[in-house]
């Protein structure tokens, strides 16, 4: 199975631009790509994304 963070890069990567953590695990769940029984994906995505950005250093405005 692909972590959150892998199916962000893929759907970020065919998007050509930034989206919310809530639009991206929208499109994952709607493509069958994210298999959770967690009753927040939302919420896990975007933590995943923030662990991240914080762990590699990175600053979006």
């Amino acid at each position: 199975m692909n972590s959150f963070k892998d199916i962000a890069y893929k759907i970020l990567k065919e998007a050509g631009k930034p989206l919310h953590s809530k639009e991206i695990t929208k499109i994952a769940l709607e493509r069958g790509w994210l298999k959770t029984a967690g009753k927040t994906p939302e919420a896990t995505m975007n933590a995943q994304l923030i662990v991240d950005i914080k762990a590699k250093g990175i600053l979006c405005n």
